[in-house]
């Protein structure tokens, strides 16, 4: 099984905060860094011949919301196995049916375990 790295995972901003985030974990009392989160700018692909580049441009705001999100994945991760035991046991008890978003649920969770 696939273990994440441990530790409450929060954003470190850099470059005074013009810019990039980490995403980051203290991890035995060292500081290990899980992901960069480019900030703002435009982003092209380079494309062969005369065709034109497809562009994106990321604004600051929706960088932020970028690193947030995967600042906030172990504990989304722990939400839904929660959620999916719950479940389970739910309909243990009543000789039911799981509910339908389990099944989701659980595809996002091997998802995230790399099965």
């Amino acid at each position: 099984m696939t273990k994440h790295t441990q530790g409450e995972w929060g954003i470190a901003t850099i470059d005074c905060g013009a810019a990039d985030d980490e995403i980051v974990s203290e991890v035995n009392g060292c500081m290990v860094n899980i992901a960069a989160v480019f900030g703002a700018g435009e982003y092209s692909e380079a494309r062969p011949g005369e065709e034109l580049e497809p562009r994106y441009e990321v604004g600051k705001e929706e960088a932020a919301a970028n690193a947030r999100l995967l600042a906030a994945a172990p504990d989304l991760l722990e939400a839904l196995r929660a959620a999916v035991s719950s479940a389970e046991g739910v309909a243990r008890r009543n000789h039911s049916e799981e509910p339908f978003w389990t099944l989701e649920a659980r595809a996002a969770i091997a998802k995230a375990m790399g099965e």
